[in-house]
């Protein structure tokens, strides 16, 4: 009991050594995960003000680094519905108190932890990859608040979704393509759109872009008149 007491009162010391440095206090680490190739699917419930949304990538496991959890960032106005890997609903965690150097290789954007912003880190548990083959398909399904239309270009109504930040689980690290199926009404379209098919009033939208980390995101839905 002696014994237990006296390892306790060191760990005590140990922390209180080392409270003004958060990666001290909290030797958990984290990293990305990051795809190189995303399906983006998009509801535009405009009636009800929200945005549906369902994304698939895909991670090697053998270039993941060896950390305690493996995360990526969300619009914090998301309300995560599933999050599966490889067809299996996993848990997920919130995570908040973050420094830079909890990630491997530590974050540059300092700005996306830190206390206040907009952006949620979601965080999963390394046990939860252990038993999954190399190749991990990651599918995230929520929905966000639609933003209102802005007039842009003069006179034209848009939806800007590219200024909805982390409307979805960006690549920080390199560049990515996105391609986006996007289901609307008749009433709305794209400036890229590459294929377009209208079924009664609902209009399905294929489109895409590449994701270059640090540039904005030029992604609208224009409403015709």
């Amino acid at each position: 009991m002696k014994c237990v007491a006296l390892c306790l009162i060191l760990l005590s010391m140990v922390l209180a050594l080392f409270a003004d440095d958060p990666i001290y206090g909290s030797p958990i680490r984290f990293s990305l995960l990051e795809g190189l190739d995303y399906e983006l699917n998009l509801t535009l419930g405009t009636n009800v003000g929200r945005l549906y949304a369902n994304v698939n990538f895909t991670v090697n496991k053998q270039d993941l680094p060896d950390t305690d959890y493996y995360s990526f960032f969300l619009n914090s106005g998301a309300r995560v519905e599933h999050l599966q890997l490889n067809g299996v609903e996993s848990q997920y965690f919130l995570c908040s108190n973050l420094h830079p150097k909890h990630f491997i290789p530590e974050l540059i954007h300092s700005d996306l932890i830190a206390e206040g912003n907009d952006i949620n880190c979601y965080a999963i548990a390394k046990d939860r990859l252990a038993s999954l083959p190399d190749s991990i398909n990651i599918y995230l399904e929520y929905r966000l608040p639609l933003p209102e239309y802005e007039i842009i270009q003069g006179d034209k109504e848009a939806i800007k979704l590219g200024e909805i930040p982390f409307f979805y689980p960006r690549n920080l690290s390199a560049s990515s393509e996105v391609n986006i199926n996007i289901l609307t009404s008749i009433y709305h379209d794209t400036e890229r759109s590459l294929k377009v098919e209208d079924t009664g009033g609902i209009r399905q939208i294929e489109t895409f872009f590449v994701d270059i980390p640090d540039i904005d995101i030029d992604l609208n839905i224009y409403k015709l008149n």
